[in-house]
C-alpha cells in the first residue's frame, strides 16, 4: 500500500471507502495518541473514529442487528505498520 488513507471503513460505513482486510492490516489508527480497539470507520480530516463498544466480559455489544459503536473525537492519526 503506497498511500496511507485519511478516511476508511470496514464495509462502507458512513459513506466512506470500504477497505480490504489487507489494507486494514497495513495501518494503525490513533486518537489523541491512543490506539482504540475495533475501529470500524475513521476520518482523520474530520477528527473522529467509530469503534465497537465492549461489555464488561470482553464481548462486543450487539443490539440484535448491528454492533453498537461509539464515536471518539480528537486528533486522529493514520500510520502504516
Amino acid at each position: 500500500m503506497t498511500d496511507i488513507p485519511r478516511q476508511g471503513s470496514v464495509n462502507g460505513e458512513c459513506g466512506l471507502p470500504a477497505m480490504s482486510l489487507d489494507e486494514r492490516k497495513a495501518i494503525r489508527v490513533t486518537v489523541n495518541g491512543d490506539m482504540p480497539r475495533s475501529v470500524v470507520a475513521f476520518d482523520a480530516d474530520a477528527g473522529w473514529v467509530d469503534v465497537i463498544q465492549w461489555d464488561d466480559d470482553g464481548r462486543p455489544l450487539h443490539n440484535g442487528e448491528d454492533f453498537v459503536t461509539q464515536r471518539l473525537h480528537g486528533k486522529v492519526e493514520v500510520r502504516g505498520v
